[in-house]
Parts: structure tokens; C-alpha cells; sequence
């Protein structure tokens, strides 16, 4: 659900998970520690009441919102896909061997 979160454009907030910690510090969002309601709950509240905080963290998102999005990952795959396919080895056949 992170990165859908992030490919929304909008900040976000996670518990510090390896992925989130990668994807989020100095980026698009905060990371808080686990079991932490409190530090999730002022974390929320930053974003909502410090003055720029939302949209600074929302330009974050943005450059990489686009390149998160489904459509943009599976033509990665396709053409991950069509370069493998196009640098695979033509199989040795009977006639030829």
C-alpha cells in the first residue's frame, strides 16, 4: 500500500518499515516509529497545520508519483519482457545438429 500511497501525490505517513524508511526519508513523507500512536498522531498533525509542510511534501511526491503508477510500471516490464525476449539464443534444433 505504500507505494500506492505514493504514486497518489499526496504525503504520506508510515511506520518505519525498510521500505518506507528507503522510499520516504528526505522525500515524500514521514516516517514514524512502530506502535507509536502518538508520534503517528503528530506526524498527521504536521502536515496538517504546519504552514507549507503538506505542500512541500506533496512537491516531493510528485517526480515520483508518475513512474509509481501501474501503467507506467508495466510498460517497464513490457519492455524488460521484449529485451529479454529479443536477446534470447535461438534453441539448437534437431535439423541442425
Amino acid at each position: 500500500m505504500l507505494i500506492e500511497a505514493v504514486a497518489a501525490g499526496v504525503p504520506v505517513v508510515a511506520t518505519a518499515f525498510p521500505h518506507a524508511v528507503e522510499l520516504l526519508t528526505g522525500g515524500p513523507g514521514l516516517v514514524v516509529p512502530h506502535q507509536d500512536p502518538v508520534a503517528l498522531a503528530d506526524a498527521i498533525r504536521r502536515i496538517l497545520t504546519e504552514p507549507g509542510l503538506g505542500a512541500r511534501l506533496a512537491g516531493r511526491v510528485r517526480p515520483l508519483a508518475a513512474n509509481l503508477r501501474w501503467p507506467a510500471v508495466a510498460a517497464r516490464y513490457g519492455a524488460l519482457a521484449e529485451r529479454l525476449v529479443a536477446a534470447r539464443r535461438p534453441a539448437v534444433s534437431a535439423a541442425s545438429a
